[in-house]
């Protein structure tokens, strides 16, 4: 499952880093920040500008991310697959117990 948007934020169409920015973005470590500066109470996520410049956003050469972006895609891939194989046991579980249960009783 993927994180939720909590920013929105516009870039050009022309910009190569939109990818590792959504990332950087919807992570934990940017919204720990964001939590720690954010304005209002528990159900309120407003961020006042002044408050932006404390956001510490990591922003490694255009290289590095694009290697991240990569990588990351890669094992969400892995992830999926994992989840259908997870999903087929699943099924395979409940028909056996299904089975069984259709014999004991």
């Amino acid at each position: 499952m993927r994180a939720k948007y909590f920013f929105s934020l516009k870039l050009p169409k022309t910009v190569q880093i939109k990818d590792y920015l959504h990332v950087v973005l919807s992570s934990p470590f940017l919204k720990f920040q964001f939590n720690e500066i954010k304005v209002g109470g528990i159900h309120t996520d407003k961020l006042n500008l002044g408050d932006i410049p404390k956001l510490s956003i990591p922003l490694p050469p255009l290289e590095e991310q694009k290697r991240i972006i990569n990588k990351l895609n890669s094992l969400l891939a892995i992830c999926d697959k994992l989840e259908v194989v997870l999903n087929k046991n699943n099924e395979k579980k409940i028909q056996i117990s299904n089975t069984l249960t259709s014999i004991i009783f």
